[in-house]
């Protein structure tokens, strides 16, 4: 088995629950990625549905992919003819769910996307590039833009263990990929 080094522990602002504490620590071989916003921080709930919305995200890395993702599951994905067609349809296949949500996109996000995304009303937006003009249109809003460095095929399998905590130790097992 294989050692995992946990280095660089940032406090977040509170756990799953409010009544929680939660930090995030940086583990050797992570994603390279930036928070552009300086909305507000990102929470415990933020990077599970990063996380998941980039799983999704880098099976699609040579297509126009979609995947909105709320309370670290999976809402919707969607592919499409170009980005915006496949955001559309991933809102249209939930869109209760996509309500302050995370967005993840294979594709550069660009101004007219970036207007979409607003009037979605979604909390977080990942992706592996923005435009200029979409980076400024999001400068005032409240929502939170992180931009992947890490090319998106490098993350195919990134996580391969699936790792539970439980009183009688730690439970290690290979991730479902079926």
């Amino acid at each position: 088995m294989e050692t995992i080094e946990l280095n660089e522990f940032k406090p977040l602002p509170f756990g799953e629950n409010p009544n929680q504490t939660a930090v995030i620590a940086k583990i050797d071989d992570s994603i390279d990625f930036e928070i552009l916003s300086e909305n507000k921080e990102l929470e415990y709930i933020d990077y599970l549905n990063l996380s998941e919305a980039i799983k999704i995200v880098a099976e699609f890395f040579d297509v126009d992919c979609a995947v909105i993702t709320n309370e670290s599951h999976i809402c919707s994905v969607a592919l499409g003819a170009n980005i915006q067609t496949a955001f559309e349809k991933s809102i249209d296949c939930d869109p209760i769910s996509s309500f302050g949500a995370t967005v993840g996109f294979s594709k550069e996000v660009d101004l007219e996307l970036a207007k979409q995304i607003f009037a979605v009303n979604l909390k977080n937006v990942i992706a592996p590039s923005f435009s200029k003009n979409a980076l400024e249109y999001f400068l005032d809003k409240n929502i939170n833009i992180i931009k992947l460095n890490s090319p998106l095929q490098e993350l195919l399998g990134f996580t391969t263990r699936d790792i539970k905590v439980t009183p009688f130790g730690a439970l290690i097992q290979e991730q479902n990929s079926s």
